[in-house]
Protein backbone atom coordinates (compact mmCIF):
# COMPACT_ATOMS: atom_id res chain seq x y z
CA UNK A 1 0.00 0.00 0.00
CA UNK A 2 1.43 3.35 -0.72
CA UNK A 3 1.78 6.26 1.39
CA UNK A 4 -0.88 8.31 -0.07
CA UNK A 5 -3.46 5.09 0.33
CA UNK A 6 -2.01 4.55 3.87
CA UNK A 7 -2.91 8.57 4.45
CA UNK A 8 -6.60 9.27 6.29
CA UNK A 9 -8.48 12.35 6.49
CA UNK A 10 -10.70 12.27 9.22
CA UNK A 11 -13.78 14.97 8.80
CA UNK A 12 -16.25 15.57 12.69
CA UNK A 13 -19.16 17.21 12.38
CA UNK A 14 -21.87 18.52 15.20
CA UNK A 15 -24.46 20.88 15.00
CA UNK A 16 -25.55 21.33 18.31
CA UNK A 17 -22.47 21.40 20.79
CA UNK A 18 -23.48 19.10 23.74
CA UNK A 19 -22.03 16.99 26.11
CA UNK A 20 -23.32 13.60 24.00
CA UNK A 21 -21.59 10.52 23.08
CA UNK A 22 -21.45 11.61 19.54
CA UNK A 23 -19.48 14.57 20.31
CA UNK A 24 -16.46 15.91 18.30
CA UNK A 25 -13.87 14.04 21.06
CA UNK A 26 -15.66 10.85 20.82
CA UNK A 27 -15.73 10.86 16.89
CA UNK A 28 -11.86 12.13 16.70
CA UNK A 29 -11.24 9.02 19.40
CA UNK A 30 -13.37 6.57 17.64
CA UNK A 31 -11.95 6.97 13.82
CA UNK A 32 -8.40 7.15 14.68
CA UNK A 33 -9.14 3.85 16.90
CA UNK A 34 -10.60 2.76 13.41
CA UNK A 35 -7.63 4.30 11.44
CA UNK A 36 -5.17 1.67 13.40
CA UNK A 37 -7.05 -1.06 12.78
CA UNK A 38 -6.92 -0.32 8.85
CA UNK A 39 -3.67 0.52 9.43
CA UNK A 40 -3.42 3.65 8.53
CA UNK A 41 -1.72 7.07 9.21
CA UNK A 42 -3.84 10.09 9.87
CA UNK A 43 -2.83 12.80 8.08
CA UNK A 44 -5.41 15.72 8.77
CA UNK A 45 -8.67 16.53 10.80
CA UNK A 46 -11.66 18.51 9.87
CA UNK A 47 -14.41 20.00 11.71
CA UNK A 48 -17.52 21.51 11.38
CA UNK A 49 -18.09 22.41 14.78
CA UNK A 50 -21.90 23.80 15.46
CA UNK A 51 -22.85 23.35 11.49
CA UNK A 52 -26.06 21.86 10.44
CA UNK A 53 -25.65 18.86 8.35
CA UNK A 54 -27.77 20.36 6.26
CA UNK A 55 -25.61 23.52 5.22
CA UNK A 56 -24.91 23.84 1.76
CA UNK A 57 -21.04 25.38 2.61
CA UNK A 58 -19.24 23.64 4.98
CA UNK A 59 -15.76 24.48 5.01
CA UNK A 60 -14.26 21.74 6.66
CA UNK A 61 -16.65 19.38 4.43
CA UNK A 62 -14.71 20.99 1.82
CA UNK A 63 -11.58 20.59 2.80
CA UNK A 64 -12.08 17.25 3.52
CA UNK A 65 -12.78 16.28 -0.13
CA UNK A 66 -10.33 18.19 -1.34
CA UNK A 67 -7.86 16.53 0.59
CA UNK A 68 -8.49 13.09 -1.54
CA UNK A 69 -8.78 15.43 -4.76
CA UNK A 70 -5.04 16.58 -4.03
CA UNK A 71 -4.13 13.15 -3.06
CA UNK A 72 -3.05 14.49 0.16
CA UNK A 73 -5.09 11.19 1.58
CA UNK A 74 -6.45 8.14 0.07
CA UNK A 75 -8.91 7.14 2.76
CA UNK A 76 -11.78 9.40 3.81
CA UNK A 77 -12.79 8.48 7.48
CA UNK A 78 -16.27 9.66 9.29
CA UNK A 79 -17.78 8.97 12.34
CA UNK A 80 -20.95 8.24 10.71
CA UNK A 81 -23.12 8.61 7.05
CA UNK A 82 -25.05 11.18 8.78
CA UNK A 83 -22.49 12.88 9.75
CA UNK A 84 -21.32 13.53 6.11
CA UNK A 85 -24.44 15.37 5.52
CA UNK A 86 -27.69 15.49 5.89
CA UNK A 87 -29.27 16.97 3.10
CA UNK A 88 -30.24 13.73 0.84
CA UNK A 89 -29.34 12.89 -2.11
CA UNK A 90 -28.16 15.71 -3.92
CA UNK A 91 -25.46 16.43 -0.96
CA UNK A 92 -23.96 12.96 -1.48
CA UNK A 93 -23.37 13.76 -5.05
CA UNK A 94 -20.43 15.53 -4.68
CA UNK A 95 -18.31 12.99 -1.87
CA UNK A 96 -19.36 10.07 -4.35
CA UNK A 97 -18.07 12.20 -7.52
CA UNK A 98 -14.55 12.75 -5.75
CA UNK A 99 -14.56 9.05 -4.88
CA UNK A 100 -14.92 7.87 -8.27
CA UNK A 101 -12.54 10.67 -9.76
CA UNK A 102 -9.44 10.13 -7.13
CA UNK A 103 -10.18 6.86 -6.26
CA UNK A 104 -10.09 7.22 -2.68
CA UNK A 105 -11.50 5.00 -0.41
CA UNK A 106 -14.78 6.12 2.23
CA UNK A 107 -15.57 4.44 5.70
CA UNK A 108 -16.71 5.00 8.55
CA UNK A 109 -16.82 3.96 12.22
CA UNK A 110 -20.52 3.41 13.24
CA UNK A 111 -22.63 2.43 10.63
CA UNK A 112 -19.40 0.55 9.03
CA UNK A 113 -20.13 2.49 5.60
CA UNK A 114 -17.07 0.82 3.09
CA UNK A 115 -16.85 2.62 -0.54
CA UNK A 116 -14.98 -0.26 -1.74
CA UNK A 117 -18.37 -2.23 -1.26
CA UNK A 118 -20.47 -2.94 -4.42
CA UNK A 119 -23.17 -1.90 -2.75
CA UNK A 120 -22.24 1.25 -1.89
CA UNK A 121 -23.75 4.03 -3.73
CA UNK A 122 -27.26 2.47 -3.03
CA UNK A 123 -26.30 2.26 0.55
CA UNK A 124 -25.04 5.76 0.76
CA UNK A 125 -27.74 7.02 -1.00
CA UNK A 126 -30.38 5.34 0.99
CA UNK A 127 -28.93 6.33 4.12
CA UNK A 128 -28.53 10.06 2.60
CA UNK A 129 -32.78 10.09 2.52
CA UNK A 130 -33.06 8.08 5.99
CA UNK A 131 -31.02 11.35 7.38
CA UNK A 132 -32.56 13.71 5.47
CA UNK A 133 -35.91 12.51 6.83
CA UNK A 134 -34.30 12.63 10.15
CA UNK A 135 -33.63 15.79 9.57
CA UNK A 136 -36.69 17.16 8.64
CA UNK A 137 -38.54 15.30 11.83
CA UNK A 138 -36.36 16.94 14.02
CA UNK A 139 -37.03 20.21 12.70
CA UNK A 140 -41.02 19.55 12.71
CA UNK A 141 -40.59 18.52 16.33
CA UNK A 142 -38.81 21.59 17.51
CA UNK A 143 -40.52 23.69 15.42
CA UNK A 144 -43.90 22.46 17.13
CA UNK A 145 -42.37 22.59 20.47
CA UNK A 146 -41.25 26.44 20.05
CA UNK A 147 -45.08 27.14 18.90
CA UNK A 148 -46.78 25.39 21.56
CA UNK A 149 -44.08 27.76 23.94
CA UNK A 150 -44.96 30.85 21.91
CA UNK A 151 -48.84 29.45 22.71
CA UNK A 152 -48.20 29.23 26.42
CA UNK A 153 -46.14 32.59 26.82
CA UNK A 154 -42.55 31.58 26.83
CA UNK A 155 -40.08 33.29 24.61
CA UNK A 156 -38.40 31.24 21.93
CA UNK A 157 -36.13 34.07 20.33
CA UNK A 158 -32.79 35.52 21.39
CA UNK A 159 -33.83 38.21 24.01
CA UNK A 160 -35.13 41.76 22.94
CA UNK A 161 -33.23 44.92 23.86
CA UNK A 162 -34.70 46.03 26.94
CA UNK A 163 -35.25 42.25 28.10
CA UNK A 164 -33.65 39.94 29.78
CA UNK A 165 -34.88 35.86 29.39
CA UNK A 166 -35.69 33.88 32.61
CA UNK A 167 -37.59 30.58 32.92
CA UNK A 168 -38.95 31.35 29.26
CA UNK A 169 -40.03 34.84 30.31
CA UNK A 170 -39.14 38.20 29.79
CA UNK A 171 -37.86 40.25 32.77
CA UNK A 172 -36.60 44.04 32.18
CA UNK A 173 -33.32 44.60 31.87
CA UNK A 174 -32.62 47.06 34.24
CA UNK A 175 -30.46 49.56 32.54
CA UNK A 176 -31.38 48.83 29.01
CA UNK A 177 -35.32 49.11 30.81
CA UNK A 178 -34.33 52.80 31.73
CA UNK A 179 -33.13 54.14 28.31
CA UNK A 180 -36.34 52.60 26.68
CA UNK A 181 -38.75 54.31 28.79
CA UNK A 182 -36.93 57.74 28.25
CA UNK A 183 -37.24 57.18 24.33
CA UNK A 184 -40.73 56.63 24.84
CA UNK A 185 -40.89 59.98 26.58
CA UNK A 186 -38.56 61.56 23.98
CA UNK A 187 -40.82 60.10 21.44
CA UNK A 188 -44.07 61.20 22.81
CA UNK A 189 -42.87 64.50 23.12
CA UNK A 190 -42.32 64.92 19.83
CA UNK A 191 -38.62 64.25 19.33
CA UNK A 192 -37.14 62.91 16.09
CA UNK A 193 -35.73 59.58 16.22
CA UNK A 194 -32.33 61.23 14.77
CA UNK A 195 -32.35 63.69 17.63
CA UNK A 196 -32.79 60.59 20.19
CA UNK A 197 -30.47 58.42 18.62
CA UNK A 198 -27.85 60.74 18.86
CA UNK A 199 -28.21 61.85 22.53
CA UNK A 200 -27.89 58.24 23.24
CA UNK A 201 -24.54 58.35 21.60
CA UNK A 202 -23.59 61.37 23.14
CA UNK A 203 -24.33 60.12 26.77
CA UNK A 204 -21.92 57.20 25.66
CA UNK A 205 -25.42 54.70 25.72
CA UNK A 206 -24.33 50.92 24.51
CA UNK A 207 -26.11 50.04 21.45
CA UNK A 208 -28.25 46.95 21.21
CA UNK A 209 -25.37 45.30 18.93
CA UNK A 210 -22.77 45.94 22.44
CA UNK A 211 -26.16 44.37 24.42
CA UNK A 212 -25.87 41.25 22.08
CA UNK A 213 -22.37 40.16 22.80
CA UNK A 214 -20.23 42.78 20.59
CA UNK A 215 -16.35 41.95 21.01
CA UNK A 216 -14.55 45.39 19.68
CA UNK A 217 -11.31 45.05 17.74
CA UNK A 218 -8.01 46.72 18.11
CA UNK A 219 -8.34 50.32 17.54
CA UNK A 220 -12.49 50.57 16.58
CA UNK A 221 -14.98 52.53 18.37
CA UNK A 222 -18.22 50.18 19.54
CA UNK A 223 -21.21 50.62 16.88
CA UNK A 224 -23.39 53.57 17.72
CA UNK A 225 -26.93 53.44 17.59
CA UNK A 226 -28.87 53.49 14.14
CA UNK A 227 -32.05 54.64 14.06
CA UNK A 228 -33.92 51.50 12.10
CA UNK A 229 -32.25 49.74 15.28
CA UNK A 230 -34.39 52.24 17.69
CA UNK A 231 -37.65 52.15 15.28
CA UNK A 232 -37.92 48.40 15.81
CA UNK A 233 -37.13 48.36 19.44
CA UNK A 234 -40.37 51.21 19.99
CA UNK A 235 -42.33 49.55 17.78
CA UNK A 236 -42.34 45.81 18.69
CA UNK A 237 -44.96 44.61 20.68
CA UNK A 238 -42.19 42.59 23.18
CA UNK A 239 -41.86 46.31 24.50
CA UNK A 240 -45.60 46.34 25.85
CA UNK A 241 -44.76 42.35 27.11
CA UNK A 242 -47.16 40.48 23.75
CA UNK A 243 -45.46 38.31 21.58
CA UNK A 244 -44.40 39.49 18.14
CA UNK A 245 -45.24 37.90 14.95
CA UNK A 246 -42.24 37.63 11.61
CA UNK A 247 -44.56 40.33 10.66
CA UNK A 248 -44.65 42.48 13.24
CA UNK A 249 -48.28 42.40 14.49
CA UNK A 250 -48.99 41.30 17.95
CA UNK A 251 -49.22 37.10 18.16
CA UNK A 252 -52.47 35.57 19.29
CA UNK A 253 -53.48 32.07 20.51
CA UNK A 254 -56.04 30.17 19.75
CA UNK A 255 -59.09 31.70 21.30
CA UNK A 256 -57.88 35.22 19.48
CA UNK A 257 -56.43 36.76 22.31
CA UNK A 258 -53.13 38.72 22.51
CA UNK A 259 -50.25 36.14 24.04
CA UNK A 260 -48.05 37.93 26.78
CA UNK A 261 -44.48 37.17 27.11
CA UNK A 262 -43.82 39.31 30.44
CA UNK A 263 -44.96 39.58 33.68
CA UNK A 264 -43.52 42.79 34.20
CA UNK A 265 -43.75 45.35 30.60
CA UNK A 266 -41.02 48.14 29.98
CA UNK A 267 -44.58 49.77 28.59
CA UNK A 268 -48.39 49.44 29.09
CA UNK A 269 -49.98 48.53 25.26
CA UNK A 270 -51.77 51.40 25.65
CA UNK A 271 -48.40 53.04 25.91
CA UNK A 272 -47.41 51.29 22.77
CA UNK A 273 -50.38 53.06 20.36
CA UNK A 274 -49.33 56.16 21.72
CA UNK A 275 -45.68 55.39 20.57
CA UNK A 276 -46.91 53.80 17.18
CA UNK A 277 -49.28 56.64 16.57
CA UNK A 278 -46.31 58.92 17.05
CA UNK A 279 -43.71 57.64 14.87
CA UNK A 280 -46.21 57.19 12.30
CA UNK A 281 -47.52 60.71 12.83
CA UNK A 282 -43.54 62.41 11.63
CA UNK A 283 -44.07 60.12 8.14
CA UNK A 284 -44.75 61.64 5.12
CA UNK A 285 -48.23 61.13 3.31
CA UNK A 286 -47.41 58.94 -0.12
CA UNK A 287 -50.01 58.87 -2.82
CA UNK A 288 -51.98 56.06 -1.98
CA UNK A 289 -52.44 57.77 1.56
CA UNK A 290 -50.26 55.42 3.59
CA UNK A 291 -47.46 56.45 5.20
CA UNK A 292 -44.06 56.44 4.17
CA UNK A 293 -41.48 55.58 7.53
CA UNK A 294 -38.72 58.31 6.91
CA UNK A 295 -35.18 58.96 9.00
CA UNK A 296 -34.55 62.70 9.20
CA UNK A 297 -33.98 65.84 10.70
CA UNK A 298 -36.76 68.60 10.54
CA UNK A 299 -38.16 69.56 7.16
CA UNK A 300 -36.28 72.41 5.25
CA UNK A 301 -39.55 74.32 3.99
CA UNK A 302 -43.32 73.43 3.93
CA UNK A 303 -43.21 72.02 0.76
CA UNK A 304 -40.55 69.85 1.19
CA UNK A 305 -41.43 66.12 -0.33
CA UNK A 306 -43.94 67.26 -1.67
CA UNK A 307 -42.84 69.18 -5.31
CA UNK A 308 -42.28 67.45 -8.40
CA UNK A 309 -40.99 68.26 -11.53
CA UNK A 310 -42.61 67.45 -14.69
CA UNK A 311 -39.58 65.06 -15.01
CA UNK A 312 -40.71 63.32 -12.24
CA UNK A 313 -37.51 64.02 -10.25
CA UNK A 314 -38.60 65.43 -6.60
CA UNK A 315 -37.90 69.53 -6.25
CA UNK A 316 -35.44 70.91 -3.79
CA UNK A 317 -35.47 73.56 -1.56
CA UNK A 318 -32.04 76.04 -1.88
CA UNK A 319 -32.63 78.36 1.05
CA UNK A 320 -31.23 82.17 0.00
CA UNK A 321 -27.90 83.21 -0.34
CA UNK A 322 -26.37 85.99 0.59
CA UNK A 323 -25.04 87.44 -2.97
CA UNK A 324 -21.51 88.94 -3.40
CA UNK A 325 -22.84 92.85 -3.90
CA UNK A 326 -24.66 91.90 -0.16
CA UNK A 327 -28.26 91.57 -1.26
CA UNK A 328 -29.48 88.23 -0.68
CA UNK A 329 -31.74 86.57 -3.60
CA UNK A 330 -34.96 84.71 -2.79
CA UNK A 331 -35.42 80.53 -2.07
CA UNK A 332 -35.76 78.42 -4.75
CA UNK A 333 -36.69 74.78 -5.42
CA UNK A 334 -35.01 73.10 -8.25
CA UNK A 335 -35.06 70.07 -9.70
CA UNK A 336 -32.77 67.48 -7.87
CA UNK A 337 -31.75 65.97 -11.40
CA UNK A 338 -30.24 69.15 -12.18
CA UNK A 339 -27.31 68.04 -10.00
CA UNK A 340 -26.82 65.07 -12.09
CA UNK A 341 -24.93 65.62 -15.30
CA UNK A 342 -25.84 62.64 -17.98
CA UNK A 343 -29.27 62.60 -16.22
CA UNK A 344 -30.32 66.36 -16.62
CA UNK A 345 -33.80 67.51 -16.37
CA UNK A 346 -34.94 69.21 -19.58
CA UNK A 347 -37.63 70.79 -18.26
CA UNK A 348 -34.80 72.88 -15.78
CA UNK A 349 -37.64 74.45 -13.52
CA UNK A 350 -36.81 76.68 -10.77
CA UNK A 351 -39.61 77.95 -9.00
CA UNK A 352 -39.49 80.59 -6.44
CA UNK A 353 -40.32 79.07 -2.78
CA UNK A 354 -42.25 81.94 -2.08
CA UNK A 355 -44.30 81.95 -5.28
CA UNK A 356 -45.23 77.85 -5.02
CA UNK A 357 -46.44 78.17 -1.31
CA UNK A 358 -48.52 81.26 -2.00
CA UNK A 359 -50.34 78.56 -5.01
CA UNK A 360 -50.36 75.85 -2.40
CA UNK A 361 -52.10 77.62 0.09
CA UNK A 362 -54.59 79.09 -1.88
CA UNK A 363 -54.89 75.60 -3.65
CA UNK A 364 -55.94 74.08 -0.51
CA UNK A 365 -57.84 76.43 0.78
CA UNK A 366 -59.93 76.53 -2.31
CA UNK A 367 -59.99 72.95 -2.25
CA UNK A 368 -61.00 72.38 1.59
CA UNK A 369 -63.80 75.18 0.74
CA UNK A 370 -65.38 72.48 -2.16
CA UNK A 371 -65.35 69.70 -0.81
CA UNK A 372 -68.01 67.52 -0.55
CA UNK A 373 -68.57 65.83 2.95
CA UNK A 374 -70.43 62.65 1.22
CA UNK A 375 -67.29 62.28 -1.07
CA UNK A 376 -64.51 59.73 -0.92
CA UNK A 377 -62.10 62.41 -1.07
CA UNK A 378 -63.26 64.31 2.27
CA UNK A 379 -63.25 60.81 3.81
CA UNK A 380 -59.49 60.82 3.14
CA UNK A 381 -58.51 64.64 4.24
CA UNK A 382 -61.09 63.59 6.99
CA UNK A 383 -59.46 60.61 8.38
CA UNK A 384 -55.61 62.27 8.11
CA UNK A 385 -57.03 65.14 10.08
CA UNK A 386 -57.89 62.62 12.70
CA UNK A 387 -54.31 61.15 13.26
CA UNK A 388 -52.86 64.58 12.71
CA UNK A 389 -55.32 65.64 15.48
CA UNK A 390 -55.44 62.83 17.84
CA UNK A 391 -52.61 60.31 16.90
CA UNK A 392 -53.72 57.75 20.53
CA UNK A 393 -57.65 57.80 19.18
CA UNK A 394 -56.45 57.41 15.87
CA UNK A 395 -54.27 54.14 16.83
CA UNK A 396 -57.18 52.96 18.97
CA UNK A 397 -59.49 52.65 16.11
CA UNK A 398 -57.40 51.40 13.66
CA UNK A 399 -56.35 48.76 16.29
CA UNK A 400 -60.91 48.30 16.45
CA UNK A 401 -60.66 47.51 13.06
CA UNK A 402 -58.17 45.33 13.46
CA UNK A 403 -59.41 43.38 15.90
CA UNK A 404 -62.91 43.30 14.14
CA UNK A 405 -60.71 41.89 10.84
CA UNK A 406 -58.80 39.17 12.44
CA UNK A 407 -62.31 38.10 14.01
CA UNK A 408 -64.03 38.23 10.91
CA UNK A 409 -60.70 36.12 9.70
CA UNK A 410 -61.51 33.78 12.73
CA UNK A 411 -64.93 32.85 11.65
CA UNK A 412 -64.54 32.47 8.06
CA UNK A 413 -61.85 29.93 8.84
CA UNK A 414 -63.81 27.61 11.39
CA UNK A 415 -67.04 27.98 8.78
CA UNK A 416 -64.56 26.65 5.98
CA UNK A 417 -62.67 24.01 8.12
CA UNK A 418 -65.92 22.29 8.82
CA UNK A 419 -67.83 22.76 6.17
CA UNK A 420 -65.50 22.46 3.09
CA UNK A 421 -62.08 21.10 4.18
CA UNK A 422 -63.98 18.67 6.47
CA UNK A 423 -62.30 19.07 9.95
CA UNK A 424 -63.69 18.41 13.67
CA UNK A 425 -65.22 14.97 12.48
CA UNK A 426 -67.50 13.16 14.73
CA UNK A 427 -69.76 13.70 17.75
CA UNK A 428 -66.51 15.06 19.61
CA UNK A 429 -65.31 16.90 16.78
CA UNK A 430 -68.48 18.58 16.01
CA UNK A 431 -68.82 19.66 19.55
CA UNK A 432 -65.21 20.98 19.92
CA UNK A 433 -65.98 22.96 16.73
CA UNK A 434 -69.13 24.42 18.35
CA UNK A 435 -67.50 25.84 21.38
CA UNK A 436 -64.97 27.18 19.39
CA UNK A 437 -66.90 28.84 16.86
CA UNK A 438 -69.15 30.25 19.73
CA UNK A 439 -65.58 31.58 20.95
CA UNK A 440 -64.94 33.24 17.34
CA UNK A 441 -68.63 34.84 17.24
CA UNK A 442 -68.39 35.87 20.36
CA UNK A 443 -64.88 37.86 19.85
CA UNK A 444 -66.36 39.09 17.05
CA UNK A 445 -69.08 40.64 18.04
CA UNK A 446 -66.98 42.44 20.90
CA UNK A 447 -64.86 43.81 18.42
CA UNK A 448 -67.71 45.41 16.48
CA UNK A 449 -69.45 46.87 19.60
CA UNK A 450 -65.93 48.32 20.16
CA UNK A 451 -65.39 49.85 16.82
CA UNK A 452 -68.97 51.07 16.59
CA UNK A 453 -68.06 53.25 19.81
CA UNK A 454 -66.08 55.46 18.14
CA UNK A 455 -68.33 57.80 16.03
CA UNK A 456 -68.95 57.71 12.61
CA UNK A 457 -68.91 61.79 12.19
CA UNK A 458 -65.57 63.39 12.51
CA UNK A 459 -65.15 66.35 14.57
CA UNK A 460 -63.37 68.09 11.12
CA UNK A 461 -64.86 71.76 11.97
CA UNK A 462 -61.12 73.36 12.56
CA UNK A 463 -60.16 71.67 9.05
CA UNK A 464 -62.72 73.01 7.00
CA UNK A 465 -62.91 76.73 8.48
CA UNK A 466 -60.58 78.66 6.07
CA UNK A 467 -60.35 81.10 8.69
CA UNK A 468 -58.69 78.86 11.15
CA UNK A 469 -56.52 76.80 8.74
CA UNK A 470 -55.34 80.10 7.40
CA UNK A 471 -54.31 80.98 11.19
CA UNK A 472 -52.53 77.45 11.23
CA UNK A 473 -50.70 78.12 8.54
CA UNK A 474 -50.00 81.27 9.47
CA UNK A 475 -48.72 80.48 13.36
CA UNK A 476 -46.97 77.41 12.94
CA UNK A 477 -43.77 76.05 12.36
CA UNK A 478 -42.66 74.42 9.29
CA UNK A 479 -42.98 70.69 10.20
CA UNK A 480 -46.38 71.57 10.84
CA UNK A 481 -47.04 73.67 8.08
CA UNK A 482 -46.01 70.76 6.00
CA UNK A 483 -48.52 68.57 8.14
CA UNK A 484 -51.47 70.28 7.03
CA UNK A 485 -50.56 70.48 3.52
CA UNK A 486 -50.14 66.83 3.16
CA UNK A 487 -53.66 66.63 4.92
CA UNK A 488 -54.77 67.41 1.55
CA UNK A 489 -52.31 67.36 -0.67
CA UNK A 490 -50.38 64.53 -1.86
CA UNK A 491 -48.04 66.09 -4.70
CA UNK A 492 -47.76 69.15 -7.02
CA UNK A 493 -46.51 68.71 -10.06
CA UNK A 494 -44.37 72.20 -11.58
CA UNK A 495 -44.54 72.41 -15.26
CA UNK A 496 -42.65 75.68 -16.89
CA UNK A 497 -45.12 77.46 -18.55
CA UNK A 498 -45.06 78.55 -22.44
CA UNK A 499 -45.24 81.84 -21.68
CA UNK A 500 -42.16 81.81 -19.50
CA UNK A 501 -44.58 81.36 -15.79
CA UNK A 502 -45.18 77.69 -14.34
CA UNK A 503 -48.60 75.80 -13.90
CA UNK A 504 -49.03 73.38 -10.99
CA UNK A 505 -51.31 70.19 -11.05
CA UNK A 506 -52.36 68.87 -7.50
CA UNK A 507 -52.90 65.11 -6.60
CA UNK A 508 -54.94 65.48 -4.11
CA UNK A 509 -55.80 63.06 -1.45
CA UNK A 510 -58.25 60.56 -2.26
CA UNK A 511 -57.96 60.54 -5.79
CA UNK A 512 -55.09 60.76 -8.72
CA UNK A 513 -53.72 64.17 -9.74
CA UNK A 514 -55.57 65.67 -13.41
CA UNK A 515 -53.34 66.16 -16.36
Amino acid sequence: MSNTQQAASLYLRISVVTEASDSLARQERDLRSLARVEGLDVVAVHRDEGVSGAAKDRPAFRAWLADAETGRAGVLLSWSMDRVSRGGLPAVARLIETLGDTGARLLTYRDRVDSASPSFKLTASIMSAVAEAERDAIAARILNRQASDRQKGRWTRPRPYGYIVRDGRLVQHAEEADVIREAVRQVLAGQSLRSIVAGLDDAGVPSPAVGKGYTPRDGQPPPRWRVPSLRRILTSPALAGLYPRRDGAVGRGPDGEAVTVSDDPIITPAERSQVLAAIEQRAPVTPSGSRRTVVGASPKHALSGLLRCECGGPLVFDNERVQANGERRHAYFRCQRQAHNGRACRGRPVVRASVAEAWVEHAVLSRLAALDPASPEFDAVASRWLAHQDPADDAERKAARDAVAAAEADVSDLEAARYERGEFPGPDGAERWQRLYRRAVGRLNAARDVLAAFPDVLDVGGLLDPVTFSEALATNDTAERRALYRLVLDRVTVRRGEGGGYTFTPAWAGEEAGE
